[in-house]
């Protein structure tokens, strides 16, 4: 993506959660807030930050495992970059679409095969998914009253969100194996980073040879069950670290009623019925449906949590990964510059 369109994301993320928070707080007592948001104690604040720290980690840990299983050696350092890349690019961009394209620009930059990569990003989006659709089918058998007590338009998006996970798996699972799907993916992925790249990136003489190997590999994916196994464990995990900075903020505003597991399936709830909504990392929709879930939860408390959720779990995430990547990149672009420099 041009400067000019991340900057034009950003701006647009930046009004609509403007006015989402607008409309939310405009029939809210806002001292009433101010007075909450001072009961939570500075180590409840690290416990958020920590949460988030492993999330990146754990994501890191995944793209190193799997890539290693496949003979590619990646720091951890650089396999939390990607995951660093894919949070950031899947926040200002509709539907998430525009994290794992970058993510894959990033890592053929690193010279990591394009066959070995799309394993990788293909594989945690099935891991992904099927995360919400089992947990989301635990909110409807064991915790159906979130979703009973829930009004009309809510029930119609969290049904809608598992149809839309559970095709979306169907048509990863569809990509690993079936090689005419494959290879109009790569012509069209090939396209589009061409143009992204202006050309200095085009391997569409590679693509047959291409498909071949990344057929290869997924038959290797498939016949190695403890690295996707493993892998799927430290997915797991990963997301629910997310999940977990709204326990975190339950206990620090002094509650006890409700369990880690009731405020877990709250949280798939909501996450889940955004699947199928076009907005940039949900800004909006996420905000007003968390409110009102958490209304059941937290009672008068229930704005303080979902200001206090979205800070730690989104915005603050958002804007120091944003300085990490201007950070590195400009680093990167540096060295390119001084390598030149030198074979001149």
């Amino acid at each position: 993506m041009s400067k000019k369109k991340v900057l034009l994301s950003i701006l647009f993320l930046a009004g609509v959660a403007g006015v989402t928070f607008y409309v939310i707080f405009s029939n809210t007592d806002l001292d009433l807030i101010v007075e909450n948001l001072k009961r939570i104690s500075p180590i409840s604040i690290i416990m958020c930050c920590l949460l988030v720290l492993v999330y990146f980690y754990l994501q890191g840990l995944y793209m190193k495992y799997v890539l290693r299983s496949m003979d590619v050696d990646i720091s951890l350092s650089r396999g939390t970059f990607y995951s660093i890349i894919e949070f950031f690019f899947s926040a200002i961009t509709p539907s998430s679409s525009g994290g794992q394209p970058i993510q894959l620009l990033y890592m053929t930059k690193d010279k990591i095969p394009i066959r070995k990569s799309l394993i990788v990003l293909i594989l945690n989006t099935i891991v992904f998914k099927l995360y919400l659709v089992v947990m989301g089918i635990v909110v409807v058998v064991f915790n159906f009253d979130y979703v009973a007590h829930a009004n009309m338009m809510l029930k119609t998006l969290f049904f809608a969100g598992l149809v839309v996970d559970v095709a979306v798996i169907v048509f990863c699972y569809l990509l690993l194996f079936n090689q005419k799907l494959v290879r109009k993916i790569l012509v069209f992925g090939n396209a589009i980073i061409a143009k992204l790249t202006k050309g200095k990136y085009d391997y569409s003489n590679k693509i047959d040879t291409t498909l071949e190997d990344y057929i290869h590999e997924a038959i290797y994916m498939r016949t190695h069950v403890k690295e996707v196994i493993i892998s799927t464990i430290i997915t797991f995990i990963q997301r629910t670290c997310m999940f977990a900075i709204l326990y975190v903020i339950y206990k620090a505003l002094g509650l006890k009623e409700y369990s880690f597991l009731n405020l877990l399936n709250i949280q798939i709830l909501a996450m889940v019925s955004i699947e199928g909504l076009p907005l940039p990392g949900g800004v909006g929709a996420l905000e007003e449906i968390q409110n009102t879930l958490y209304k059941g939860v937290f009672g008068k408390l229930a704005t303080t949590a979902m200001v206090l959720n979205r800070t730690f779990s989104f915005y603050i995430p958002l804007i120091v990964v944003m300085i990490v990547i201007i950070v590195v990149s400009r680093r990167q672009y540096r060295n390119v510059l001084s390598n030149e420099k030198v074979e001149d």
